[in-house]
């Protein structure tokens, strides 16, 4: 599908890529930057003091010639020094350094969520779906738009999909590193979309999706989508995330990546409180409300198609039903009686 066909469809379904020199230059500088700011989350680049003490210690250690060997021998140390720190100490220990190798876009996937389940406390309400999970929030954005046009209503498939206690909130898409940066483009607008269709679902418990992670072997572009006047819009939240795949790349990732990585940890935590806190109070006032919300239930008409509410996903095949066992007598009926 040719690229601008692909935007076009991105544009139709109200959201505004940021990442889209066409669409900036459509809309122009000012708004750019006020729907940039909307995005942005400088807090996820902070450098908390406890954080920057643990870092420097692992620097000082590499400075000394140590090896990798070492410096890992050097974090179980640090797990008795800093118990505040043992989370973020467990995923620097399980750091994968693939090398030279090209991960599959599988293994890929289950490097970073293998790094977020270590990172995450055992009681955090978040939960990380890997492997092909189907969307509902897609199936029900879908459906709308199936009931005026015969264009279907599948699920669409994610890559890792986040839910807080039975609730979509995120997904993440990945790509192996071999992808070319088209693919990847494309990657972020189908990942936009579908937080599109998620972030309709959770306006009811009034909150919005965390911010999401378009990875691209071991780097991950780190976007944020959320509501621009009478759009969306999903631009860059922090700078990307680049994991480290040699041993060189660990000093690196140590003065920069590890930074963005504890802070992301620590939000989709405090998301996953927070939400989990607003569906049940959601649910505790529909309960208390159920009385009244029945009587003065007005039934939407089924010709009426809320368009602000549909998503234009990439395009399904139309969907073709088999005839009922009714439907094939009724044919039989017809035919048996033009013989006659």
């Amino acid at each position: 599908m040719p690229c601008k066909l692909l935007l076009s469809i991105v544009a139709l379904s109200g959201i505004w890529n940021l990442y889209s020199s066409d669409a900036n230059n459509s809309f122009g500088p000012e708004k750019y930057r006020s729907a940039q700011d909307l995005c942005l989350l400088p807090h996820l680049e902070e450098k908390t003091p406890s954080t920057v003490a643990l870092v420097q210690k692992l620097l000082d250690k590499l400075k000394e010639g140590s090896s990798l060997s070492d410096l890992l021998e050097f974090t179980y140390e640090l797990q008795c020094e800093c118990p505040a720190q043992r989370r973020n100490i467990n995923v620097l220990q399980h750091m994968p350094l693939n090398g030279s190798k090209a991960p599959s876009e599988g293994d890929v996937m289950l490097v970073w969520g293998s790094i977020f389940k270590d990172g995450l406390p055992l009681d955090t309400r978040l939960c990380l779906h890997l492997g092909e999970q189907g969307c509902t929030a897609t199936t029900l954005s879908k459906s709308m738009l199936s009931e005026a046009f015969d264009t279907g209503a599948t699920t669409r498939k994610c890559d890792c999909l986040l839910t807080v206690d039975g609730i979509e909130v995120g997904n993440f898409e990945a790509k192996r590193e071999s992808t070319s940066s088209i693919d990847v483009a494309v990657q972020l607008r189908k990942n936009a979309k579908i937080n599109k269709s998620i972030l309709l679902e959770l306006k009811k418990y009034g909150i919005e999706c965390p911010p999401l992670l378009n990875i691209h072997g071991m780097t991950a572009m780190v976007v944020k989508i959320t509501e621009y006047d009478d759009i969306w819009a999903v631009g860059k939240a922090c700078s990307s995330l680049v994991l480290p795949i040699v041993s060189e790349d660990v000093k690196f990732f140590l003065e920069n990546g590890v930074f963005v990585l504890f802070n992301l940890l620590n939000e989709y935590h405090e998301y996953a409180r927070k939400t989990y806190n607003a569906k049940r109070l959601y649910e505790y006032n529909n309960r208390t409300k159920a009385e009244n919300a029945a009587v003065n239930a007005d039934p939407t008409p089924a010709s009426i198609l809320e368009w602000e509410r549909v998503v234009l996903h990439t395009p399904t095949k139309p969907t073709t039903r088999k005839p009922s066992l009714t439907q094939e007598l009724q044919k039989l009926v017809a035919v048996q009686d033009d013989s006659d």
